[in-house]
This record gives structure tokens, C-alpha cells and sequence, in this order.
């Protein structure tokens, strides 16, 4: 009959749990029950509210259950349970000091749970609590004394906090304790090694290596702790056992080249190292690092051919990773093999296409080879897998404009410029390209603009001056600004003949032959004498100077240079001048 009724008493509960009920009303409800039957219905109602704080929790509504788990304790203050979830919830919420009010609650009322007293530990161990920290974790090492995780997290906590002779005491108590578990003896060996005790430490090991006789991987630790000790004989000893057991330990190869490496041997240390780079156990990154550290060394463009040799090595390891092929092709770079580098890097983004910076450097070798059909094929390809990468469309636009395809060369430049931000100088490289497209369709107010744009960012380029002036000399249009555009950039390079040339023939235009004439002869003196353009502008300035012979003169010389207009024939044949 009790059991029914207080299961009775549970179905009701569960019915009425959403709201906490004053205690007057449950009081009235259970005023004709015993005392033990009412203490069973109010722990009851608190039990409802505790699960459906659990329910809130599991949910993610941690406030909804910080309300439910609250609602329990005003029926059944003394809710172990529910005190350790609050705990639990103020704690996620950053509330630490009612975490602790409340993990101290919980740990309090059931002394004997170590969930509860492992909780407490760590909020003592987060407030700084030094004392009840330890009191809380001997409380913990008394309810669960073969637990070897608690002697660890205690020890680890000690030593943190400057007691580290008490750390090492903890852990004698867990050796003896646990049975000599290994992760109470390795946490020995870390924190003597960690403190500087390297005899203490190893003495440590070699426990665990009677132990476990069969795994390397103590020894190799024990090798470690010679080599920082300075007793390389006993570290290589080691290495020489594990090897023996595991031939091809990719780890001990390593290590080895290493020591040999920095002991001056660079012949062992090579024939190590070939082990390594060829060991199936040996990840990849740690292959990479090594050739970086000891072949690579930053500011230094020399390569040791031997590096090659482990490279080869490693591409025969790991034939399908993008990275290896990355490696080798920036090597090839540094010693100026351009081909055999960018057949690296081509070889690089066909196995791993997500990488920015092999793109980069594949399209400038590219363009370094000035390879304009393979810097459109990657750049085109570059651009679509990197979108927001302007310098991909540039190189996709100037490859276009190279070969030819204009149009497609202004579609392209006028993507990528719109995904120039805070770069001046990629945006002058844009303006200038499309000024170069336009005036190749012979749009030639878009060109204009365009050359405009690129002059405002960078007024003191030369080499545009001289072109934006010549192109608005062949319209002649514009030629007061051609004659300052060309004037300023003979100014910024000096005896630069095809600059000279260009200035000279705005001043013909303009109908200054005098002067023109001078700038022709700076231009031939440096270097243009070999020019058929620049002998004929010459000639047709003599001409004008009434020179009439020694413009003939010169006009037959242009023609023997060739690269002259197509009047040449008209002007030597009537000794005259023809537009």
C-alpha cells in the first residue's frame, strides 16, 4: 500500500512540476498525512523540479534550469544533486564564486562522491584556494586510492604552485598505491625532468622501460634526456637499441641526423637522414622541417645539392603531397632554375589546388619565363578558385592583352580592380592595363581615362608618360599636355633615346623645329642612330629647316634600318616631306 501511494504521489507530482507551489498550499494538502508521508511528497515535488532542470540543461536553456533547480531546493534544500548542477551551470556561465558556493553545498552534503569532491577540487584549484585544493584532492585520494588520474592532476597542481617535493610525494603514495601504473611513474619522470632533476628523471624511465621492454617509445624518450644532458654516447646507444627492434623507425633516423648533424658528421648525418625521408612512419611535416632547419637557412640563396637528394627521397615517400613538390620548387627558385621550379609548382597545384601561395609562385614563374599561354591557362584558373584575389586577374588580363585578346583583357581588368582595396599599386597596374586595351580597340576617350587614373595614383612614372604622350602625338590631340607628360619623363630618366625621340616629335607638331631638332640629337647620340623611326623623324625635321640633302640623306638611312613609317618610299623618291 506505501509503494502504491507514492507512486500516486509521483504521477501528481510529474503533473504539477512547471510551477513551484507555496508551501502553505502543499502544507494544506498533506496536513492529514504523517510525517514521513509528507517529507516523501515535498521531496517528491523538489524531484520533479530536478528533472526538469536536467531536461532545461541537456536542452541548452541554462537559465530555464538554473530557475528548475533552484524551484527543487525550496522543497528539498538539502538536493545534493541539484547544488552540484548549478554548480556546474554557474560555472559554464562564468559565475565562479556561486560555482563554489554551490560545489561546496553539493561535496558537503554526500561526502563520499567523488564527482562532487573532483568538481570542488577544481574550483578551489581555479579560485587559487592552495590549502583546500589539496584537502580536496586527499578527500578524493581516500574515497578512490587506486585512481591513478587523481594522484596526476593532483601532483601536476603542486608543482604548479611551487611545491613540487610535495608533488613527488603524492606520486610515491600513487606508485605504491596503484601498483606502479605507468602514467604515475611517467608523471614522475616529467615533472623531475621539467624541474632540471635528469637523474631523478631517468631513473624514472628506466622503470618504465623494465616495464614495457618491447616499446620504443621510452627509450627514445631516455635517448632525449642523455642528448640535453650532453652524454651523446648513451643517447646513440639507445637509438641503436630501438632500431634493432624497429629498423625502419622514421623518429630515430631523425633524431640521429640530428645529433650526428650538429656533432660535425655531416656524411652520417646524411646517410640518417636518406633513412628518414624514405620511413612510412614519419610524418611529412616533421620531413619538411628538418630539410628547413638544417638546408634551408633564411637570406641565403645557395643550395647544398644534397638537399636535392632527400627531396627526391621524399617524393618517392609521399608521391602525392602538394607540399613536397612546393619545397622543391622553391629551391629550384632560389638557385634561378625558373623551368624546373615552375615544373615543380605546376606539379604542386595539381595535387593540392587550395593553396594561395603555390599559385603565386607557379603564375611568376610563369611570367618570370614570360610564358604567356601558361600564365593565362593557371592565371584564368587561379582566379576562379580565388575570387577575391585581384592579382590573379591581373595576370589573367595582361596574359589576355598579350595575346592579343583585347576585350577579354578590359573585362577581366575591370573584375579585378574592383577588388582592389588600400593597394596603390595594383590599382596603377589595373589603369594602366586597361589604358594599354582601350587604345588597342581604339576607345580612345576610355584609354585616356584609364592613363588618367593611372597618373593620378602614380604621377611620376615614367615609362607612361612617354607612352600616354606618343599615343595623343600619333591623334595629335592634346598636345600641350603631351608636351609636358614627355618633357616630365625625360626628366625623370634621362638619355633615354625612344623618350627623346618622343618629345621631339610633339615639338615637330607643334611646328618647333628648332628645337626639335636638338632633342633628335640627343636622341641619336644615345642610341638612336640605330632607329629607322628616329632617323626618319630626323630627316623630316630637316626637312622643315629647310636641310632639304641632308634629309634625303637621313631618310635613306632609316629605310636601310628599317622600321619606318609607310611614306619612307614617297620622301626619298620626291625628295619631300609627305604626312
Amino acid at each position: 500500500m506505501k509503494t502504491a501511494l507514492t507512486f500516486f504521489l509521483f504521477i501528481l507530482l510529474l503533473a504539477s512540476c512547471r510551477t513551484a507551489k507555496p508551501a502553505t498550499q502543499t502544507a494544506d494538502k498533506t496536513s492529514s498525512m504523517s510525517k514521513g508521508q509528507k517529507d516523501s511528497v515535498i521531496k517528491a515535488h523538489g524531484q520533479g523540479f530536478l528533472i526538469e532542470g536536467n531536461v532545461k540543461r541537456m536542452n541548452g536553456d541554462l537559465d530555464g534550469a538554473i530557475k528548475a533547480y533552484l524551484d527543487c531546493l525550496t522543497f528539498d534544500a538539502k538536493n545534493d544533486a541539484a547544488w552540484y548542477e548549478l554548480s556546474r551551470i554557474y560555472e559554464a556561465k562564468g559565475n565562479f564564486v556561486k560555482a563554489l558556493e554551490a560545489a561546496e553545498l553539493a561535496a558537503e552534503l554526500d561526502q563520499k562522491n567523488e564527482w562532487y569532491i573532483f568538481h570542488l577540487a577544481l574550483q578551489y584549484q581555479r579560485s587559487g584556494m592552495v590549502d583546500k585544493c589539496s584537502k580536496a584532492y586527499d578527500r578524493l585520494i581516500g574515497i578512490q586510492p587506486k585512481k591513478a588520474e587523481y594522484y596526476i592532476r593532483y601532483s601536476e597542481f603542486l608543482n604548479h604552485n611551487n611545491q613540487f617535493e610535495k608533488a613527488i610525494d603524492v606520486l610515491e603514495k600513487g606508485e605504491k598505491a596503484t601498483g606502479a601504473d605507468d602514467q604515475v611513474i611517467y608523471q614522475k619522470f616529467r615533472l623531475f625532468a621539467e624541474n632540471e632533476k635528469y637523474n631523478e628523471a631517468l631513473v624514472e624511465l628506466e622503470k618504465l622501460i623494465k616495464s614495457n621492454p618491447y616499446d620504443p617509445t621510452f627509450l627514445g624518450i631516455a635517448a632525449e634526456v642523455y642528448e640535453s644532458m650532453g652524454q651523446k654516447d648513451k643517447a646513440k646507444a639507445l637509438y641503436d637499441r630501438i632500431l634493432k627492434m624497429d629498423p625502419n623507425n622514421g623518429i630515430v633516423h631523425l633524431s640521429l641526423a640530428q645529433l650526428y648533424w650538429f656533432d660535425g658528421d655531416k656524411t652520417k648525418a646524411q646517410e640518417e637522414l636518406k633513412m628518414a625521408m624514405s620511413s612510412g612512419n614519419l610524418d611529412i611535416d616533421s620531413k619538411i622541417k628538418i630539410i628547413l632547419d638544417l638546408y634551408v637557412q633564411p637570406g641565403n640563396t645557395a643550395v647544398d645539392p644534397k638537399v636535392y637528394e632527400l627531396l627526391n627521397l621524399l617524393e618517392t615517400a609521399h608521391p602525392k603531397e602538394g607540399r613536397v613538390y612546393s619545397l622543391y620548387g622553391d629551391l629550384l627558385f632560389r638557385e634561378k632554375k625558373y623551368k624546373e621550379s615552375r615544373e615543380k609548382f605546376a606539379k604542386a597545384v595539381e595535387l593540392d589546388k587550395s593553396s594561395f601561395i603555390t599559385w603565386s609562385n607557379l603564375i611568376s614563374l610563369d611570367s618570370e619565363i614570360k610564358d604567356w599561354n601558361a600564365i593565362y591557362t593557371h592565371a584564368k584558373e587561379a582566379s576562379e578558385l580565388f575570387p577575391s584575389q585581384a592579382s590573379f586577374y591581373y595576370f589573367y588580363a595582361y596574359a589576355a592583352y598579350q595575346k592579343g585578346n583585347y576585350k577579354e583583357c578590359v573585362e577581366t581588368a575591370l573584375m579585378g580592380k574592383e577588388l582592389v582595396f588600400e593597394n596603390p599599386p595594383l590599382q596603377y597596374q589595373f589603369w594602366e592595363l586597361l589604358g594599354n586595351a582601350y587604345h588597342q580597340l581604339n576607345l580612345h576617350t576610355e584609354s585616356d581615362a584609364a592613363y588618367d587614373e593611372a597618373l593620378r595614383i602614380d604621377p611620376n612614372t615614367a615609362f607612361l608618360l612617354n607612352n600616354y604622350a606618343y599615343y595623343l602625338s600619333l591623334r595629335k590631340t592634346q598636345l600641350a599636355k603631351a608636351a609636358e607628360m614627355s618633357k616630365k619623363s625625360n626628366a625623370l630618366i634621362i638619355n633615354q633615346a625612344s623618350f627623346e625621340d618622343t618629345y621631339a616629335w610633339i615639338l615637330f607638331l607643334q611646328k618647333d623645329y628648332v628645337n626639335a631638332e636638338l632633342w633628335l640629337k640627343k636622341a641619336l647620340e644615345h642610341g638612336g642612330s640605330e632607329s629607322g623611326v628616329i632617323l626618319e623623324h630626323y630627316g623630316d625635321v630637316l626637312f622643315f629647316l629647310n636641310k632639304k640633302e641632308e634629309a634625303l640623306n637621313y631618310w635613306k638611312k632609316a629605310k636601310s634600318k628599317g622600321g619606318t613609317g609607310d611614306k619612307i618610299d614617297l620622301k626619298i623618291s620626291d625628295g619631300k616631306y609627305h604626312e
